[in-house]
């Protein structure tokens, strides 16, 4: 009878393995290509960081969002049409950035309850760093036009507008396919998920490449006020405006570096797109957290810093064509200065002339004494 007792519930076990893939729903569910934390778990240990990160920097994208629509309306009502095409399109691309990381921080941050359908979640997430991105290298056209900066290099060809927005139009694309290979196959939506990750990083290096190239450009101009002739007390005004552009310059260079290396760290250090060992499912969580919160203030200081240089589009426009200005006339003087006037040379001439004609008739008076 005992045997018979054991041998009866054999048929349990086989129940048992049934709820082990409703374990990798969690994991899975908040993103299509992405690993994620445990988020219950997860979300315990970091107590009071979980809301701080979520609905604190979810109110500073709400915030940027508000400023960016308020400036388009007020475009609209004054009917500015002295604002460049490209501007417009920075100031929509930042709209869209802030609206899509407001609202997806704010109703299911990262999917973690699977609130929206996997897919449809990671593609409005990462259509926003594209949105970024782009708004980084059109703006240098921007700038390009207010500071009438035209490069001298004809190899350099990634400043020229076709370009940039052939690189952008590129990186949607990217960016979109990347998801949806991975919801019908893995194996290419990782290989997706490597490429996108890399071309943003390699974006990021060649928006950089054209700011460091422009900030060289001004750099010069400001070295050339600062030193010599130009130290004038009614110049001093147009340095610090000068100053203030090259510090937005340099501002966007720095966190155009932060952020590729950010990427960079996500890829290798934090979600591990190569390693081969797949028995870990999740993330660390202090790891994530601190990754993903560096990255959204990243992304905040180069959106607001983009927001401001671009509402001071027509006064960084104005500033510089005083400053070619002043320098191309205070550079004519010198030329001035150093260059002999035609009278002086034209008498100089005459002299010389003179002085030749003497010494002939000096030789042939002596030859006739000679003779």
């Amino acid at each position: 009878m005992d045997n018979y007792s054991l041998s009866e519930p054999e048929p349990n076990p086989e129940e048992e393995p049934e709820p082990q893939p409703e374990a990798e729903k969690p994991g899975s569910g908040a993103g299509v290509s992405e690993p994620v934390p445990n988020w219950p778990s997860a979300t315990q240990e970091w107590s009071f960081g979980w809301e701080l990160h979520t609905y604190g920097i979810g109110s500073i994208y709400a915030v940027f969002t508000i400023l960016c629509i308020a400036v388009l309306i007020r475009s609209c009502v004054r009917k500015t049409h002295l604002v460049p095409p490209y501007a417009t399109c920075v100031r929509i691309l930042l709209l869209v950035f802030g609206l899509l990381r407001s609202v997806c921080l704010f109703t299911d941050a990262y999917n973690h309850t699977s609130f929206f359908p996997s897919l449809v979640y990671y593609l409005l997430w990462i259509i926003a760093e594209p949105c970024l991105l782009s708004s980084f290298s059109i703006y240098f056209l921007v700038l390009q036009e207010a500071t009438q900066f035209r490069p001298s290099r004809k190899k350099f060809r990634v400043q020229q507008p076709r370009v940039l927005i052939g690189i952008v139009i590129t990186h949607f694309v990217i960016a979109i396919l990347s998801p949806v290979l991975f919801h019908f196959t893995a194996s290419v939506g990782h290989v997706f998920q490597i490429i996108c990750g890399s071309y943003y990083i390699l974006i990021g290096i060649c928006v950089v490449a054209c700011f460091s190239y422009l900030a060289q450009n001004l750099q010069g101009h400001y070295n050339r006020m600062r030193n010599g002739f130009l130290l004038k007390t009614s110049l001093k005004e147009d340095m610090r405006a000068l100053l203030k552009i090259l510090l937005h310059v340099y501002l966007l260079i720095a966190s155009g570096i932060v952020l590729s290396v950010l990427h960079l760290y996500g890829l290798l250090g934090v979600y591990k797109v190569l390693a081969t060992d797949d028995t870990n499912i999740y993330i660390e969580p202090w790891s994530w957290w601190i990754y993903q919160t560096v990255a959204r203030l990243v992304e905040l200081l180069i959106g607001f810093v983009l927001f401001q240089a671009v509402n001071n589009n027509r006064k960084i426009k104005k500033k510089m064509q005083t400053i070619k200005s002043r320098l191309d006339s205070s550079t004519s003087t010198i030329k001035q200065k150093h260059t002999v006037p035609d009278d002086v040379t034209s008498l100089n001439q005459a002299d010389d002339g003179h002085i030749k004609e003497q010494q002939s008739e000096k030789i042939v008076s002596d030859d006739k004494n000679f003779v």
